[in-house]
């Protein structure tokens, strides 16, 4: 079980810090995004046949500040908690569920752990009332990854300007 999250202000500053947007909108940069991962992201959006999409949330903060908040003063408070909490680059609200996304150029064994540990803190702190799936997006991936994805039930896309094919679906 994950610890309590910090104060109200901490959930606040949370907030502020992230990017909604409805529906599918594809954009030339996403927030918190580098211009490969955007480019990557562009192309799951583009080849994805998800015409459902409700809202997508970019830097996505969630967990604890590494420095307690509460010990800090603005404005040194507000950038302990804008850069030292973690950040999910996708939260994808579909009617029946919501999905959590990594991208990367490459998945690999970080990816994989940082998505399992957005998925146990993002439950805590938001409480979906649908159930939650977690993705990793990626121009490639190690294959030695591959088993650990199915056991922890992430899908992987593997998504390049000419398409995107599903590796893993959970």
């Amino acid at each position: 079980m994950v610890a309590p999250v910090e104060d109200d202000e901490v959930r606040r500053l949370k907030q502020e810090f992230m990017f909604k947007y409805k529906g599918k909108r594809i954009m030339t940069r996403y927030p918190q995004m580098g211009v490969k991962e955007s480019r990557i992201w562009t192309n799951f959006l583009k080849w994805v046949p998800w015409g459902d999409i409700e809202e997508i949330w970019y830097a996505v903060r969630v967990g604890k500040p590494y420095i307690p908040a509460s010990i800090l003063e603005d404005p040194v408070r507000r950038l302990a908690v804008a850069v030292t909490t973690l950040r999910i680059d996708a939260v994808v609200w579909r009617p029946m569920e919501v999905w959590l996304f990594e991208v990367k150029e490459i998945a690999n064994v970080v990816a994989v752990g940082q998505v399992i540990t957005y998925r146990q803190y993002f439950a805590h702190e938001y409480q979906p009332k649908r159930p939650i799936k977690c993705g990793i997006v990626a121009e490639d991936y190690k294959v030695g990854i591959l088993d650990v994805l199915r056991a922890q039930g992430i899908s992987l896309f593997v998504c390049r300007d000419w398409g995107c094919e599903v590796v893993v679906y959970e």
